[in-house]
């Protein structure tokens, strides 16, 4: 484990307060991964795998999405289809198979899912703690990890 000095620590803590006052400040109309834009604004694009975002054969993710439904939806999809290619739960394929079918229909014809009418997304981080946040040698904050979409509540 990494001792940083008081000019490292108070270097993380000012860049960390200035990566959530821009992220406080942005607004978003969908879900996905954030990117900048080429005028440097943080922007909704598709789901990122962040596991390993440089392989050739990256599994598309989907999005930008424009409901919680949606994104759902689409990873199930993916998901269907993954099985049908003999790609995942290769033990269990049917009983597999039938578990995301009958989810698929339950999320369809979710109640909640159904009150989505012009949603507003924000970002919540579930799990504040040190191991995800990603610290460079002079203290600043590089990255912070596993961030979650919400829909906010009316």
């Amino acid at each position: 484990m990494t001792v940083l000095s008081s000019d490292q620590i108070d270097n993380m803590i000012d860049s960390y307060a200035e990566q959530m006052i821009k992220i406080s400040e942005v607004s978003f109309d969908a879900i996905g991964g954030l990117k900048l834009s080429a005028e440097e604004k943080i922007v909704v694009g598709g789901m990122v795998d962040s596991r390993d975002t440089n392989a050739p054969d990256q599994v598309d993710l989907g999005g930008p999405f424009c409901s919680m439904r949606e994104r759902y939806l689409y990873q199930i999809d993916a998901c269907l289809a993954a099985i049908e290619a003999d790609m995942l739960f290769r033990r269990d394929l049917y009983t597999s198979f039938l578990a995301y079918r009958e989810l698929r229909e339950l999320v369809a014809a979710s109640p909640v899912l159904n009150e989505e009418e012009d949603p507003q997304f924000y970002l919540v981080h579930p799990d504040g703690g040190a191991s995800n946040i990603l610290i460079m040698e002079d203290g600043r904050v590089s990255a912070l990890l596993d961030w979650e979409w919400q829909v906010r509540p009316r």
